[in-house]
């Protein structure tokens, strides 16, 4: 037989399709802007004012002439002057009364004062007039005025919302199947063999081979597999939205006004004089006996035709009738009273009067030998009376 044509090769297998691209992220939604701060709470009111101290400076144009006694005059209505208190009465530093108050009439400023302290001398019209005593501390300072109210909180922004997600990539399309390979081609038939010649039979011929198979055909090569989609781009992300402005500070509560200055205090009263010691008893002269002119500092003459004048030792008097002179404490003082007459005797008394004798430190020598203390110097009309004013004396005493 012939041999058998070979087998056709097998045809390429179709490459694959390629994979559709990932569809893109959905951009995020923008946040919320911040809500506005609250406003500032008011301020708080301011406090009461202090309550007014009393008053008491004023001035007065009313005539007075410089003196002991009681003195009126027109002041300020509507202050605080009460019986009793201490009052200045002043023209200058030079000029001044002093003395307590008798009565004040608020409603019309008429004060009367009992004089019994004076400096200077004359007549004016245009005093400055106030407490006597050393001014009072400071009034107290007006209550603080109450915190302002807390401003309310400002409301929170509201969150953004969310971005869309995004649309999915479409899907990519299917690669087309690879084409079948084509058959092998049928192998060409063996020739036919030429007939044998008859004679003997000869031996049989060898079979002739078979022919080869044809070669199988090749298989085809994969198809290439789609290429993937690329990724999506995120979406970018919203922008923050800007803070609120601050509120602005409430303004600050003014202060309230300081209290007005507290009234004088009034002075306080003199303590009272410690009693007077025991007179020692006199010691016995010596010799020609002992002479207390010997101790005095200050020498006056004294004469009394209806009041006392004063004069010193060499004649020159001390000018007008009763006048006012000034003693050290604790040092001695003679009066001369050899002038003094029998209806007017001579005596040192706190205030007028025989019931205001004043007998601390008198010591009468009648001018020969016979000296008598206290009580017993008083009321004199001749001799010598030594006057010895202790430290603690104070005020004015009259002759």
């Amino acid at each position: 037989d012939g041999t058998s044509g070979s087998a056709g090769s097998a045809g390429s297998a179709g490459s694959a399709g390629t994979t559709g691209s990932a569809g893109s992220t959905g951009s995020a939604g923008s946040a919320g802007s911040a809500g506005s701060s609250g406003s500032a709470g008011s301020s708080g009111t301011s406090g009461a004012d202090g309550s007014d101290g009393d008053s008491y400076q004023t001035t007065s144009s009313t005539e007075l002439t410089i003196g002991t006694g009681s003195k009126s005059l027109t002041v300020g209505t509507g202050l605080a002057y009460s019986i009793a208190q201490t009052v200045l009465i002043a023209y200058d530093a030079s000029n001044t009364m002093e003395g307590s108050v008798t009565s004040y009439t608020t409603g019309t400023g008429a004060l009367v004062v009992n004089v019994t302290t004076v400096t200077g001398s004359g007549t004016q019209s245009s005093w400055d007039v106030n407490l006597a005593g050393a001014s009072g501390g400071d009034g107290t300072s007006g209550s603080a005025g109450s915190a302002g109210s807390s401003g309310t909180t400002g409301t929170s922004g509201s969150s953004g919302s969310t971005g869309s997600a995004g649309s999915s990539g479409s899907a990519g399309t299917s690669g087309e199947d690879g084409t079948s390979g084509s058959a092998g081609s049928a192998g060409s038939s063996g020739s036919t063999g030429s007939a044998g010649s008859a004679g003997s039979a000869g031996s049989s011929g060898t079979s002739g081979t078979d022919g080869t198979d044809g070669n199988t055909g090749s298989q085809g090569p994969p198809g290439t597999s789609g290429s993937a989609g690329s990724a999506g781009s995120t979406g970018s992300s919203g922008s923050t939205g800007s803070a609120g402005s601050t509120g602005s500070a409430g303004s600050t509560g003014s202060t309230g006004s300081a209290g007005s200055t507290g009234s004088a205090g009034s002075s306080g009263t003199s303590g009272t004089d410690g009693t007077d010691g025991t007179s020692g008893t006199d010691g016995t002269d010596g010799g020609a006996g002992f002479d207390y002119r010997n101790l005095a500092t200050t020498s006056y003459i004294v004469t009394s035709p209806s009041n006392y004048a004063l004069a010193h030792p060499d004649g020159t008097s001390l000018g007008s009738s009763n006048p006012t002179i000034r003693i050290k404490a604790e040092q001695t003082v003679c009066f001369n009273l050899e002038g003094v007459s029998a209806s007017h005797p001579f005596a040192i008394r706190s205030a007028s009067g025989d019931a205001n004798d004043y007998n601390t430190g008198l010591v009468h020598f009648d001018g020969t030998s016979t000296y008598v203390t206290g009580a017993s110097a008083q009321d004199k009309t001749s001799g010598y009376l030594f006057w010895t004013p202790p430290q603690a004396l104070g005020g004015t005493t009259y002759k």
